[in-house]
């Protein structure tokens, strides 16, 4: 009886030394690859965010393209850059499509075997000066619905799934934390 905290204490060390489970690096240009296939596939033509709906006009936002940049500074974020149309569309007089480019830091955290963006904080609109402060005016309140709408969209959405192969799930089960690099994420114990 006194043997298996002995037995345990070394089949789980012998399990930290296993290369798979010290650490797992996902580097930048493939979180930024998969995000961005995923992104397409997921948006398609009719998958714009809505960010208003009432009976005076509709927002909604179209995410098209994903540029992500991990910044190690601060205990890590994703700054986060999207090509977009805003689309407003006012009943009886039309739709005004407007491209933005957002930028967007976020965080990261691990849940159901994939890593998702969190609490995501708008940097700028991506227009050039002086147009940032008149759409923040058009949107007025509704300005943080675009806010609301990403971090709606990718708590349910994953940027990058850790199930797709049997070394990367059984990483997945044991490395739960994160750790942000400037060019890559670290899944560590």
């Amino acid at each position: 009886m006194r043997f298996i905290p002995v037995i345990l204490a070394s089949l789980l060390s012998a399990c930290a030394s296993v290369d798979g489970l010290s650490g797992l690096d996902i580097d930048e240009a493939t979180l930024q690859s998969v995000a961005k296939s995923q992104l397409q596939s997921r948006m398609g033509a009719d998958g714009a965010l809505p960010l208003v709906n009432t009976a005076i006009m509709d927002i909604s936002l179209l995410l098209e393209d994903v540029d992500l940049d991990l910044v190690a500074a601060d205990g890590g974020a994703v700054v986060a850059g999207f090509e977009s149309t805003l689309n407003t569309t006012v009943p009886l007089i039309g739709t005004v499509k407007t491209r933005l480019a957002p930028r967007f830091q976020a965080g990261l955290m691990i849940k159901d075997e994939a890593i998702y963006l969190t609490s995501p904080k708008l940097l700028s609109l991506g227009l050039s000066e002086g147009y940032d402060q008149k759409i923040d005016q058009f949107l007025g309140e509704n300005g943080g619905a675009l806010t609301q709408a990403l971090d709606a969209y990718f708590s349910s959405q994953p940027i990058y799934r850790l199930d797709s192969d049997p070394r990367t799930r059984l990483a997945a089960k044991v490395l739960t934390n994160l750790r942000i690099g400037d060019d890559r994420v670290s899944l560590v114990p």
